[in-house]
């Protein structure tokens, strides 16, 4: 056993003592990198940066070709949507490819529905602008796309759930069960939870056969990840772009978000309308009303906040809050003194 080793062993010795005579500092060999050396460094670092941009470029750029050439068609979406899960879920955690059609054989009428392939289609759509938006130089390459998918996404009659699944859907072994129990609903223990696609893009299966989850989640500061979060997609990318660039428009914006918002609730029934109306829409206009005394109707803002405030301080949970910010907006910050004293009950 000992000497099948030894050739191996003492190939590897030499090379190692070579390389920690290079790599530990003594005092015979130390000596400081020269002005010339350090620019040569220098020059060769930033030409493997440049290399590593131009890598990652052209890796995004296939990518976005190749998530919209999935979109093109239900058949087309689901079909990818199975050969990256098959790799991820299945080929990566070294299960075999029996279990994979065990699998689809056991789901099979929730993946042939119509409702999940709707929904790998839009989820496809965003991720191809996110992973454009995520190599572009500036914002403004990727904003057109990502108003046409909100307009898009808002237009539709009806938008898939990725939540609904769990009740509407159940495996054939679940339906063989249930029936045999004289059941005529699902059992709650259904396991449709692991096809539930994900609502962040970073998190598909899409993102994790080619390894962006990383790259994406760094853009979630301004970019929103989840492809069905139309609040969410104007709060962190559109509205600021716009204030920063075209300061005109973000009050269209602002109307043409609550007409958008509110078609989506109106799409995911009657309790989301509600919520809608109660909650959701008077902090949309309450935004209206900050960037007005921003853009420079100051004192007509203002009014307006007063009286938003008024109408809402026994309805909304925000109130409080909004009477604070009002504050700090039109005062600054105030020192304790300088704030009124709360009456004592």
């Amino acid at each position: 056993m000992m000497s099948s080793r030894l050739p191996s062993l003492i190939t590897l010795v030499p090379v190692t003592a070579a390389w920690l005579l290079l790599a530990t500092p003594h005092s015979a060999f130390a000596q400081e990198l020269t002005p010339e050396q350090l620019e040569q460094i220098r020059v060769q670092l930033n030409t493997l940066d440049t290399s590593l941009q131009e890598i990652s470029f052209q890796k995004n750029s296939n990518l976005t070709d190749i998530y919209l050439q999935a979109a093109a068609s239900p058949k087309s979406a689901l079909n990818f949507y199975l050969d990256c899960l098959q790799e991820v879920n299945f080929e990566r955690l070294g299960k075999r490819e029996t279990e994979f059609r065990e699998w689809k054989d056991e789901f099979e009428s929730y993946l042939e529905s119509d409702e999940l392939a709707g929904l790998l289609q839009i989820q496809l759509r965003y991720l191809a602008i996110t992973t454009e938006a995520a190599r572009a130089e500036t914002l403004a390459d990727v904003f057109p796309l990502l108003t046409q998918y909100v307009d898009g996404l808002t237009s539709m009659s009806e938008i898939p759930n990725p939540g609904r699944p769990r009740r509407e859907f159940r495996s054939n072994r679940d339906r063989d069960r249930d029936r045999d129990r004289g059941r005529e609903q699902p059992s709650e223990e259904n396991g449709m939870a692991t096809l539930e696609p994900a609502r962040t893009v970073d998190a598909t299966v899409f993102a994790l056969r080619y390894d962006l989850a990383e790259e994406l989640q760094k853009k979630a500061t301004d970019w929103e990840l989840d492809f069905l979060n139309v609040g969410g997609i104007y709060e962190k990318t559109i509205l600021p772009y716009l204030r920063s660039e075209k300061p005109d428009q973000v009050l269209i914006a602002w109307q043409k978000r609550m007409d958008q918002e509110a078609r989506l609730a109106m799409v995911y029934g009657d309790a989301a309308e509600e919520v809608f109306r109660r909650l959701t829409l008077p902090e949309l206009q309450w935004g209206v009303l900050r960037d007005e005394y921003d853009l420079g109707a100051k004192a007509q803002a203002v009014a307006k906040m007063l009286a938003h405030i008024d109408a809402h301080k026994s309805s909304h949970p925000k109130a409080a809050d909004w009477l604070a910010q009002a504050r700090d907006i039109i005062f600054g910050e105030e020192t304790p003194e300088e704030k009124p004293a709360v009456p004592s009950s």
